[in-house]
């Protein structure tokens, strides 16, 4: 399940957005917007770092509604409550966590409650309020619940932006430091979130654009078409820098092991029969979600290509059991990017960094998606 919670403007109303592994998407509304952490953030880092996997958030993955929660919800509850009033503390030491600890949870206390524990508990909320702190309007924090690793901690917290050598110049290649493609998620994915089983078409047509899934003997043209657009595309694809016949043909390979262990799809994109860039969609964005990626060769941009090619994959995406959104990533200086999903409805919905910051951006990236 993952959970993403929005910074809204001060004063209005607050919601997390949840996505449980069943399929269900729904808003959970809370208080009142503001800088200060969200409660239900409280109780998802409280319960992760005490592992309570019966608490509220592992009640709300199962499926239970929040007014059903009766002992578990109670007591996650006041054990959030706990560790809130520890993390007001500068250096708590065990006997006063345990005062407190015998003061929160009355006759619901454990002998054995463990101060180390909700001290660690406590410093894990102070980081978590100091993030939200810094998040500007628009940002978000995402979780993923339950942690990987059982009841390990979740993933830090994500703010949206693109990945180089994906999307029009902004993003990763799949596989590698960095290639044009689009990551998006198909079909509903392995517990692990990291591979799609259903599969796109190969070959698509849409107007003056056909993409077709990349080949062997596409080598050639794939070197001529970056060589050619090498200082268009420098500055947003880090990959670009160090292109050559060996780096695109392991590209090429990589692409064909994607497609059949389907973590990613790569096309070219065909237009007047020339290869005049990439495109991909990848399951790196969690259940439910997949990602685009795109560029464009030089001579070849302004002409709708990469808003065209993105509109089809978000189709294929849509078509695929299990898939409810689409995100697309890009630097935040890379204002022509941003082009691509505005035109297609996108939302703006945050800004994280960038796992390979471009020669030419900040590092960090803008996430627009679309919910179906």
């Amino acid at each position: 399940m993952r959970v993403t919670f929005p910074r809204l403007p001060d004063h209005q109303r607050a919601y997390s957005l949840v996505e449980r592994d069943d399929g269900a998407v729904y808003r959970l509304y809370g208080g009142m917007a503001g800088s200060r952490l969200p409660h239900d953030i409280t109780h998802l880092v409280v319960e992760r770092e005490l592992r309570i996997g019966d608490g509220i958030w592992g009640g709300i993955a199962a499926g239970v509604v929040r007014t059903s929660f009766r002992e578990h919800g109670l007591r996650a509850g006041m054990l959030a409550n706990l560790v809130e009033c520890v993390a007001a503390i500068d250096h708590p030491s065990a006997g006063q966590i345990r005062g407190l600890a015998a003061a929160r949870l009355g006759a619901t206390q454990d002998p054995d409650v463990d101060p180390a524990a909700i001290a660690s508990a406590a410093v894990a909320l102070q980081v978590e309020a100091s993030r939200w702190a810094r998040l500007r309007v628009g940002e978000e924090l995402s979780y993923e619940w339950p942690p990987r690793a059982g009841m390990d901690r979740t993933r830090e917290p994500r703010i949206v932006r693109p990945d180089k050598r994906e999307g029009t110049g902004d993003g990763p290649r799949p596989g590698r430091g960095a290639r044009p493609v689009i990551s998006v998620v198909p079909r509903a994915c392995g517990r692990d979130h990291g591979r799609v089983d259903a599969r796109p078409d190969e070959v698509i047509e849409t107007g003056a654009v056909t993409l077709r899934r990349y080949r062997a003997d596409d080598l050639d043209a794939l070197l001529e078409a970056v060589g050619e657009s090498f200082d268009h595309l420098r500055p947003w694809l880090p990959w670009v820098i160090g292109c050559s016949r060996e780096s695109e043909a392991e590209f090429l390979a990589g692409a064909e092991r994607g497609w059949q262990d389907g973590t990613v799809y790569n096309w070219a994109i065909i237009t007047e029969g020339v290869l005049a860039g990439g495109i991909g969609l990848m399951a790196r964005i969690g259940a439910g979600g997949l990602e685009i990626g795109y560029w464009v060769r030089s001579g070849y941009t302004r002409r709708g290509l990469a808003t065209a090619a993105a509109a089809a994959l978000v189709e294929q995406a849509f078509r695929l059991p299990g898939v409810h959104r689409v995100e697309i990533v890009h630097d935040e200086l890379n204002v022509a990017s941003g082009g691509v999903p505005r035109k297609l409805g996108f939302t703006e919905v945050g800004r994280r960094p960038l796992e390979i910051p471009p020669p030419d951006g900040t590092g960090i990236g803008v996430v627009w998606r679309l919910v179906r």
